[in-house]
């Protein structure tokens, strides 16, 4: 009964309040925290989400029963996850949002200041992964924090050192059994493919990788807080007396990973989410950009603006169409839109099988383009295809929503050709006379939704 599998230095005085599911990882930690602090100071809390039927009432009978045994204080709540869950919401994102509420208040039932989950070495590994997977940067690349504020709580998670290997043996030498979830048997979850199968390929090749990772992940999580640290001091610098927003000049001129944080902190402070990496990119433009009122769309009805060498990022409940302005080689800023237009050489026999805004067109490069929203009475004669396209009907018959039809960047030439309409709709084709034939000098023009 040697083995050890809780960090004592993230164990503070006072109650502690676990989160019990009745799994191997919780259940080790609810037993660990009773054997190093004793049982009276340690609470614990169950939510059924009524997600499994009577495997749900199981688990809850396992935890009430366990911590009967051990003499440790009980409290259990059912929500109903799947008619509880708010538009756009996954049925695990609802489960979280609404654990984590349901643990605030039982903290301060039981007057615990702090609440510890059972996330180990192996979760990190799995964070990681995916985080990898979905293109994170450093933040992500951290995996799973040892500790956190939590609604105004301190949230510990004290077995990140230890493997499911560690836990399991844990259980083993101590003859306690504890409840399987049948779900976490499906490969339906990102985070269940991984475990079935990415880890175990990596431990195949060296069976301390779920360790290596974990490990790594504190490297990252201290490079990070560093990094953050850098971030906030030049986001303090470039607040600027008197005005509103910040010095775009001074960002712009930043270390890129210094700045990249400094932009995901200001827009922190008007909304919680985080934003991907397009966004991140598309505020560097903003600031290096020579258009003193440039204007930038961003998740949350957050606007961005360029107002001379400030940049200001504030609400907007409501999104004007972006104003005409001319196609420049290199990322444009239109409204909700990136466009990047590039210099090449025509390729031959490019035809899109799809409509995607990814999807190249290969404008001709003599002429000058501008960019634009729609007009009554905007067509399209598409090259190679014989026929005349009215951009409303189109845009019906490409399935783009409604709400973005009045946003969509249009390319049309500067001077009109010979009443050839729109030069190109993105992601869909170029017009019989703006588009480039093979080898000629080209511009590349594609964009990307923000």
């Amino acid at each position: 009964m040697n083995t050890d599998i809780l960090d004592a230095r993230l164990i503070p005085d006072g109650k502690i309040l676990v989160a019990l599911s009745g799994g191997a990882d919780s259940t080790a930690l609810l037993l660990s925290l009773c054997e190093k602090i004793g049982a009276e100071r340690v609470c614990a809390f169950h939510l059924n989400h009524c997600l499994r039927g009577e495997e749900s009432d199981r688990d809850e009978r396992f935890c009430r029963e366990l911590c009967e045994r051990l003499g440790v204080p009980f409290k259990s709540s059912r929500r109903d996850i799947l008619s509880e869950k708010q538009r756009g919401e996954t049925t695990e994102q609802a489960a979280r949002r609404i654990r984590y509420n349901e643990l605030s208040l039982a903290a301060r039932e039981f007057d615990c200041a702090t609440v510890a989950t059972a996330h180990t070495a192996n979760d990190t590994a799995e964070t990681v992964l995916l985080n990898l997977a979905r293109g994170a940067g450093g933040a992500g690349l951290g995996g799973i924090p040892p500790t956190r504020g939590f609604d105004g709580l301190t949230l510990i998670r004290p077995m990140l050192a230890a493997t499911r290997a560690d836990v399991e043996r844990y259980l083993a030498e101590r003859g306690q059994s504890y409840v399987e979830d049948s779900s976490n048997a499906s490969d339906d979850y990102s985070r269940n493919v991984l475990r079935h199968h990415a880890i175990p390929a990596l431990e195949r090749t060296n069976d301390r990788a779920v360790r290596h990772i974990a490990a790594a992940a504190a490297l990252a999580r201290e490079d990070e807080e560093y990094l953050r640290g850098e971030a906030v001091w030049l986001l303090q610098r470039a607040r600027m007396d008197g005005l509103d927003g910040f010095d775009a000049e001074l960002l712009a001129d930043a270390a890129p990973p210094i700045r990249r944080r400094a932009l995901r902190l200001a827009f922190g402070e008007l909304d919680d989410r985080t934003l991907e990496r397009v966004h991140v990119e598309a505020l560097e433009h903003l600031c290096e950009s020579d258009d003193p009122s440039a204007r930038l769309s961003l998740p949350g009805k957050v606007v961005a603006r360029r107002v001379y060498e400030r940049l200001i990022l504030e609400r907007d409940e409501q999104i004007e169409p972006p104003s005409e302005r001319e196609l420049a080689v290199g990322a444009n800023i239109f409204g909700g839109y990136v466009v990047f237009a590039e210099r090449t050489v025509a390729p031959k026999g490019l035809r899109s099988a799809e409509f995607a805004l990814e999807n190249p067109i290969y404008l001709r490069a003599d002429r000058r383009y501008v960019l634009r929203t729609r007009r009554e009475g905007d067509f399209i004669r598409p090259k190679g295809r014989g026929l005349t396209k009215s951009i409303k009907k189109l845009f019906v018959e490409l399935k783009l929503p409604a709400a973005e039809r009045d946003l969509m960047p249009l390319v049309l030439a500067a001077e009109e050709v010979d009443g050839d309409g729109a030069a190109a709709v993105l992601g869909y084709a170029p017009s019989d006379g703006c588009a480039a034939a093979a080898g000629e000098d080209a511009l590349r023009v594609h964009a990307q939704k923000l």
